[in-house]
C-alpha cells in the first residue's frame, strides 16, 4: 500500500520522495514520460542545490 503519490520526478520529487522514504513512508512517484521524446531541461535551483547540500 502507498502512503503518499507524488506526480513528477523532478529534483523536487524525488527529493521528497527520498526524505519520506528515509522517515518510513511508502512512495510512489509518478512520471508523464515514459519513452523517448524532447528531453527533460537539466538543473537545479539555487534552493535546491542548497537543501541537497545540506542533506548530504
Amino acid at each position: 500500500m502507498t502512503d503518499v503519490l507524488i506526480a513528477g520526478a523532478g529534483p523536487t520529487g524525488l527529493l521528497l520522495a527520498a526524505e519520506l522514504a528515509l522517515a518510513g513512508v511508502e512512495v510512489a512517484v509518478l512520471e508523464r514520460r515514459s519513452g523517448p521524446g524532447l528531453p527533460r531541461p537539466v538543473g537545479l535551483q539555487p534552493r535546491t542545490a542548497e537543501l541537497l547540500d545540506m542533506r548530504g
